[in-house]
């Protein structure tokens, strides 16, 4: 029986006390509510189990550390009491969709699975069930694994974000390895068509697999309006339409998920048969409306610069972009530096709203500064309703300046383009 202290009270750390009070002296603190970190002492503490949302920088984590008490995230010690298997996934963005997908198609295929993780419910929660455990894995989540191994990762991306906890890009970025970094045994998904990731499968000691939605010496790809899938023992190619003609970062996530179906054995045709079915979340290159010859898509869940830029690789023709929300310490010139000719206007709005300005207009980049997403739409919409094209909310930001999520902030714009649209048709 070992002394275990939990940090947060949060739905993880409630989760963690369920699962480790059964045999473990457990004290649950939290800096709201409860018991005062600041108050516990380390002499007899085993170990420390971290709630995502609680910063490395804080004392009694400092403390734990110095002292060489063992520090450990929720989803290390929910992986070591699992008894299935675990498809764990990562990346700056695209993890939450390949997640749902996989689990979607496991469910569509008949395959027993638990969908868990950063994606919402914590892994703790089915740490005592079986099958297969499909986990959305954040870097504040990863940062404190030190065993974790899963059967199959997948690595869809890497930008910088989150320095705000994790001190640095460095840090960021070691945190998200260790989703393979012990692996020896199972499979390595890398997205290869991402420099940083393909980099970094370097450092695998397990199996590795590639997608790419372009490249044909991967081991997953799309070539004309077929899917490939070209590994040491099947070469098979599966006609889809549906696949081949979605935005190119929802092909990248397709192919994630067929990757992942091949090593837990899934028949490839039936696997992308499975795929086709799955419909996309929304505030990710949604289309919320119409007008004209304008076309209004709501990628509010774009709450970085990666994901913007990722978001105007995949929109064709003229573009009126809405950018802008609250401040982390981003970095806007490389906004800058992937902001295309068919960009005609960009509108900024929040908190952020003057420096993704200043870094744009250095470009020659057209930057209106707006008050209100009202006023962002609007003007977006009367540059480009004479010429056509899409107005994309795409903000690269976090939402927390003007809104309660990125939810709230792609249900307004839904409900102003929505306004706009009526005013247009009538």
């Amino acid at each position: 029986m070992s002394n275990i202290v939990i940090y947060g009270r949060g739905k993880t750390g409630m989760e963690l006390m369920k699962m480790l009070q059964k045999d473990n002296n457990v004290v649950l603190c939290d800096d709201k509510d409860g018991i005062d970190p600041e108050s516990i002492e380390i002499d007899n503490t085993d170990l420390l189990a971290l709630s995502p949302g609680v910063f490395p920088t804080r004392p009694l984590v400092r403390k734990c550390l110095d002292s060489g008490v063992r520090v450990v995230s929720e989803l290390q010690l929910a992986w070591e009491r699992f008894k299935g298997k675990t498809v764990a996934v990562t990346g700056t963005n695209g993890k939450t969709t390949v997640v749902t997908m996989l689990s979607h198609v496991l469910d569509r295929l008949g395959v027993d699975n638990i969908l868990c993780g950063n994606v919402g419910i914590p892994f703790a929660h089915f740490a005592d069930d079986s099958g297969i455990a499909v986990v959305e894995c954040s870097s504040f989540q990863l940062k404190y694994c030190d065993t974790f191994s899963p059967y199959v990762s997948i690595f869809t991306n890497v930008d910088s974000d989150h320095t705000d906890y994790h001190g640095s890009v460095e840090d960021y970025i070691k945190s998200k390895c260790n989703i393979f970094r012990r692996q020896r045994d199972g499979y390595a998904i890398f997205n290869a068509d991402d420099s940083n990731v393909l980099d970094l499968s370097g450092e695998c000691n397990c199996r590795t697999l590639f997608y790419s939605t372009t490249n044909k010496c991967a081991n997953c790809y799309i070539d004309g309006q077929d899917v490939v899938l070209n590994t040491v023992d099947k070469f098979i190619r599966v006609r889809s339409e549906k696949i081949a003609t979605m935005y190119r970062h929802n092909q990248s996530n397709a192919l994630a998920v067929l990757l992942a179906l091949y090593c837990l054995g899934v028949d490839f045709a039936e696997g992308v048969t499975a795929a086709e079915s799955y419909t996309f979340l929304p505030h990710r290159l949604q289309l919320v409306g119409s007008c004209g010859k304008v076309d209004f898509v709501n990628d509010s869940k774009a709450t970085n610069v990666h994901a913007t830029l990722s978001a105007l690789k995949s929109v064709q023709g003229n573009i009126a972009l809405i950018a802008g929300g609250s401040d982390k310490d981003t970095d806007f010139h490389p906004l800058a530096k992937g902001i295309g000719s068919n960009v005609r206007l960009v509108c900024t709005i929040g908190q952020t709203a003057d420096s993704i300005a200043a870094c744009l207009r250095k470009t020659g980049c057209t930057v209106v500064k707006c008050s209100s997403m009202e006023e962002a739409v609007n003007v977006c919409f009367d540059s480009l309703k004479h010429c056509g094209g899409t107005v994309l909310l795409s903000p690269a930001c976090a939402s927390f300046d003007m809104y309660n999520s990125y939810i709230e902030r792609g249900e307004h714009f839904t409900a102003v383009v929505k306004g706009v649209c009526s005013a247009g048709q009538g």
